[in-house]
């Protein structure tokens, strides 16, 4: 009973320790996403190099990125080679959990793993999904949305630069903590050694279940998913499966928007593929280093 507790504190310790570093991120991309727009961000991905800079776009971390591809993409401003690229290279809080995890390295090459994966899917994807017939081209202009963040327009600083990134802030902690003490309970229970077996035998299904969770339309998985390969539970094929298939909340605006239901399916298809063929490579690969 003991070693339980200690397991708990231990959690909520690790926890606090990584919070003030998480509210000084989340302040930087506050103050970075409220100087972006998204007829900036439409005027960058016109012309063939659309899926190159829309990968290196979405590696900011925050999904506001994803949101506005999506939008751009029912007004037909973008392809959907494009959107997908934006799509696998998004980066949110998951980032800022690999950081204060201590996950320096694999965060980095995850991170150019993501930008080669997003340039050949986004390219990939432009080739074979076309617009159906009807709709317009992406070249027939779009309406313009403003400031990307979701937050309102005329806020203030204090709001925009300090509550917004401590609420962000609070909900990724308690994200960290809840995953922190389900993993010491579990470690508890089955024991350290157990658990190693089971996570390794496990690694070649890793990118399959991962990459359906990080599907859901959420920021919340890829905190999931990252706190669980800092815990130890994940492969780095998983979290690379994980990370790449979650656009956060830009997943659920494809569907709310206009447009063919055929090629939103086809984009999210492509998406989940790319996550599951990426991931197997990593585990093929961590497999032989």
């Amino acid at each position: 009973m003991i070693e339980f507790l200690e397991a708990l504190l231990d959690a909520l310790i690790d926890t606090l320790k990584v919070f003030p570093f998480i509210f000084a991120v989340f302040i930087l991309i506050a103050f970075f996403e409220s100087r972006v727009t998204e007829a900036k961000l439409k005027n960058a991905l016109g012309g063939k190099f659309a899926p190159l800079i829309g990968s290196v776009t979405g590696v900011v971390p925050q999904c506001g990125f994803s949101v506005m591809g999506a939008k751009l993409f029912h007004e037909r401003c973008i392809t959907a080679g494009t959107l997908l690229a934006i799509f696998v290279s998004t980066s949110d809080e998951g980032v800022v959990v690999l950081l204060t995890g201590g996950k320096w390295k694999e965060f980095l090459l995850l991170t150019a793993v993501k930008i080669i994966a997003a340039v050949i899917a986004g390219y990939a994807a432009g080739a074979f999904i076309k617009p159906q017939p009807g709709e317009e081209t992406p070249s027939d202009g779009a309406a313009e949305y403003g400031h990307c963040h979701h937050h309102g327009e005329n806020e203030s600083k204090w709001h925009e630069y300090f509550v917004h990134p401590l609420l962000h802030t609070l909900k990724t902690a308690a994200f960290v903590l809840a995953v922190n003490v389900v993993f010491g309970i579990i470690i508890y229970l089955v024991g350290e050694g157990n658990f190693e077996k089971f996570i390794s035998g496990t690694a070649y299904l890793q990118p399959f279940v991962a990459g359906l969770v990080g599907l859901i339309p959420n920021c919340a998985p890829s905190v999931v998913i990252a706190q669980t390969f800092t815990g130890g539970g994940l492969t780095f094929g998983g979290l690379t499966a994980g990370r790449i298939a979650n656009a956060g909340v830009g997943l659920a605006v494809v569907f709310r928007g206009k447009g063919k239901l055929r090629e939103k399916f086809a984009v999210i298809a492509a998406l989940y593929f790319t996550a599951v063929t990426v991931g197997e490579i990593a585990v093929l690969i961590g497999a032989f280093i």
